[in-house]
């Protein structure tokens, strides 16, 4: 088991009961689903129960953004325009959006049924690591408890998996007895001629979309 993995993440949902109601404009459904397995980069991972148990308890300042954009703020707990819950399913999410062009757009997208997704950004606290025995297959990711920092509507993923797919930052992975990786590893090192400096697109790109939502809500706020 791994505690505070320090590492900034994004996972998206396909809810089909993501809806925004005609009369107050509440929009409603689910940012995360548990015990669901998902491929994330060529592994498996699921949320248990209770993983936001605590970062909901705790208080925290979560915000609800438009496709994790901090420039389309739709509601915020400090303020009692998010509500989150875990239920039966997941991370259940209310949000009352304010009348501005974006949240009108927005509840127009999800009344017409344009979009259908949530996804959240997080940072995981406690995560439990299972590999394979003979060392070949996918390992098991299995995520105990995170820091949640915001909830998004969103019209597509980054990366495509099964039933869930992530954007941001690839999990980190710890290190295991398999043979194959080893192989792999070394094969690449000696068919490398050495380190090369990252161009200046790929070091713009290495920024999870969590990263660049914090930081321009740094200057908004």
């Amino acid at each position: 088991m791994k505690t505070d993995t320090g590492t900034q993440e994004i996972r998206m949902f396909p809810v089909s009961e993501l809806r925004a109601d005609s009369d107050n404009g509440e929009i409603t459904g689910h940012a995360a689903v548990f015990d669901q397995e998902a491929d994330i980069w060529g592994d498996k991972e699921v949320i248990r129960r209770g993983a936001f148990k605590k970062t909901i308890s705790d208080g925290a300042d979560i915000f609800a953004f438009w496709n994790h954009d901090s420039n389309g703020v739709l509601g915020r707990t400090k303020n009692d325009t998010l509500s989150l819950a875990e239920d039966k399913k997941g991370l259940k999410v209310s949000i009352l959006p304010p009348d501005t062009p974006t949240a009108q757009e927005v509840r127009t997208l999800i009344r017409d049924g344009f979009i259908d997704k949530m996804s959240f950004g997080f940072r995981v606290i406690v995560d439990k690591w299972t590999h394979p025995k003979e060392g070949n297959g996918p390992s098991l990711r299995e995520i105990l408890e995170v820091q949640l920092f915001e909830v998004s509507p969103v019209p597509f993923p980054a990366y495509d998996g099964t039933d869930v797919t992530a954007r941001g930052m690839r999990p980190v992975k710890p290190p295991c007895e398999n043979i194959n990786e080893k192989e792999h590893k070394q094969e690449q090192s000696e068919n490398s001629d050495g380190p090369t400096e990252p161009s200046r697109d790929q070091r713009s790109h290495s920024l999870s979309e969590v990263e660049k939502s914090k930081r321009r809500l740094a200057l908004i706020l």
